[in-house]
Order: C-alpha cells, then structure tokens, then sequence
C-alpha cells in the first residue's frame, strides 16, 4: 500500500528501490505497466533501482530506459542497456532486458561467498 501511496502523490521525482521486496513475483512482473501508467497521468519521472528478473522481464522497458551502475575503483559508472554491443541482437533472438543485464551486475567472484565460515 505504502508503494502504491508513493506513486500516487503529486511533486517532483520519485526512487523507487528495489520495489519487489516482499511482493509477489506476479505483482513485480505487473509493476512495469503498472508504473508507466500512473507516470503517464502523472507525469511524474519514476526511477527504479532493481536486481529482479521479473521486474525487467516486461517487454515495454526499452534499452534506453534501463541504466546499468557498474561499481569501480574511482567510484561508480552509469551507461545505458543499449551501450552493451549485442543486446539490441540479443533482444531479437528473443532474450530478454532481464537475460541481458542481470548477468552483467553479477559481482565478480561470487563463489567465494560460499567458502564463508564465519567466527
């Protein structure tokens, strides 16, 4: 409820992070439709932060709107889905935004966390 209030009242732009915590994968994959509807009649800027697959399985979020922020060394760099050489191909061959960007955010050497042992 508190995420539907949000998008609803009036003012300037409004971050949503991470907005599929504790919702239901079939409430996330309408939330795309959802939004774009409400930001029309609004016209309010709506951005997203998100790792979910089912939030970026929608067909409606283009390549120019989805922004990767790739953490480095002097800090962090943001480029557009669409600088990513093969997507716009990928998408063709029937990939999705989720098949091609979720890989590109994995953090580099995640198996490690499985060899944790703690104190």
């Amino acid at each position: 409820m508190g995420l539907l209030w949000a998008i609803m009242e009036k003012g300037g732009p409004l971050l949503l992070e991470e907005p599929e915590l504790s919702l239901h994968p079939e409430i996330v994959r309408a939330l795309p439709q959802m939004l774009a509807r409400v930001q029309r009649k609004s016209n309010r800027q709506i951005l997203i932060s998100t790792h979910s697959p089912d939030l970026l399985r929608d067909e409606g979020i283009g390549l120019d709107e989805t922004l990767l922020i790739t953490p480095g060394k002097e800090g962090a760099s943001i480029e557009p889905a669409s600088a990513i050489s093969e997507a716009r191909h990928l998408l063709e061959g029937g990939l999705t935004l989720a098949d091609i960007v979720i890989p590109k955010t994995r953090p580099a050497q995640v198996e490690q966390l499985a060899l944790f042992e703690g104190t």
